[in-house]
C-alpha cells in the first residue's frame, strides 16, 4: 500500500523521511558540497513542485529530509528520491496532513545546526545522528530548531543600537 493513497491530490502534507547516503561516486574532491548545492534546487518545474518546501540535514553517512506542500508535489519528490543514486534505503518515517506550513514554500535548506542538533540528539536519548530511529516526537524538535534558519541575522557593518536604560541618559559608558 502506497504511504500516500490515503489523502487526495488537494491535501497540504508534511513528509519527513531518511536514507543512507551514497557517497561513493562522488569522486571529485569538493564533491559532497557540490552535490549538497545540487540538492538545494528546486525539483522540478510544475508550479506544485516549486511550491514545495523543505529542510535537510546530512550527518554521519546519513540523510533527514522534511518537505512540505500538495500531495502530488511531495509524492513526485519522495519518488525521485528513491531513484536517486545518491540515497540508498529511503524510509518514511512520517507522513501526516497539515493545516499550516513551517517551512518557507519555494526553499530547500541545509540544516546545519550541528552542535545544537547534537544536544537536541542527546535530550531525545541518542548518541549520533541516525534519522532511521527518530519518531514523529523528536522531528517536530529538529523543526523547532530550524525554525532559527528563519530569523534575520545581524548585519556585522552595522552600528549596535543604543541600550536602554542609564546608557540612554548618561551615554555609554566605559
Amino acid at each position: 500500500m502506497s504511504h500516500f493513497k490515503p489523502y487526495k491530490k488537494h491535501h497540504l502534507l508534511r513528509l519527513s523521511y531518511c536514507s543512507s547516503a551514497n557517497f561513493t561516486h562522488w569522486a571529485h574532491a569538493r564533491g559532497m558540497e557540490i552535490e549538497l548545492a545540487r540538492m538545494m534546487r528546486p525539483a522540478g518545474t510544475a508550479a506544485e513542485d516549486l511550491r514545495l518546501g523543505g529542510v535537510f540535514h546530512c550527518g554521519n553517512s546519513f540523510f533527514l529530509t522534511i518537505v512540505e506542500g500538495r500531495k502530488p508535489a511531495v509524492k513526485r519528490f519522495y519518488h525521485r528520491t528513491k531513484q536517486d543514486e545518491r540515497h540508498r534505503e529511503p524510509h518514511i518515517i512520517d507522513l501526516r496532513p497539515i493545516t499550516q506550513r513551517r517551512l518557507q514554500p519555494g526553499r530547500l535548506r541545509y540544516a546545519g545546526l550541528e552542535r545544537k542538533l547534537v544536544r537536541l540528539l542527546h535530550q531525545h536519548g541518542l548518541h549520533e545522528f541516525n534519522p532511521y530511529q527518530f519518531n514523529p516526537y523528536l522531528l517536530e524538535d529538529f523543526l523547532e530548531l530550524c525554525r532559527e534558519l528563519d530569523k534575520p541575522r545581524p548585519n556585522p557593518t552595522a552600528k549596535p543600537t543604543r541600550a536602554p536604560g542609564l546608557t540612554r541618559w548618561f551615554g555609554r559608558i566605559r
